[in-house]
């Protein structure tokens, strides 16, 4: 989250809005697909296969860097209320991410 952070930081909204799509192909689409039982493979049809993992989290984002500091945080609010990985073995870094999201609430108080 750090690394995503960084870009509405210094302004990169179109970068910002790529990572969010990385995110959402490679993790939060394969774990909502693995907590309704399905193969998590891809976003394609995530919406029919977990409507409710696949409704978006206020992620649409408008091209500022405080509104996409915000998508980033609902990004992470949804990835949290999945408190597993699907069954994964996850070593959570406590400290790294606490000072990740610190980091990110800068650049968003930043934004406004």
């Amino acid at each position: 989250m750090h690394y995503g952070a960084t870009k509405p930081g210094r302004g990169e909204l179109f970068e910002t809005i790529g990572f969010l799509i990385y995110l959402r192909e490679t993790v939060l689409g394969p774990l909502a697909a693995r907590r309704v039982g399905a193969i998590p493979c891809g976003v394609r049809h995530l919406e029919t296969i977990a409507p409710e993992e696949a409704r978006p989290a206020g992620n649409a984002v408008r091209l500022c860097p405080h509104e996409a500091g915000r998508a980033l945080l609902a990004t992470v609010a949804l990835h949290r209320r999945w408190p597993d990985a699907g069954g994964a073995i996850v070593e959570r870094r406590h400290h790294a991410e606490k000072l990740a999201m610190q980091h990110l609430h800068d650049v968003v108080d930043q934004g406004r």
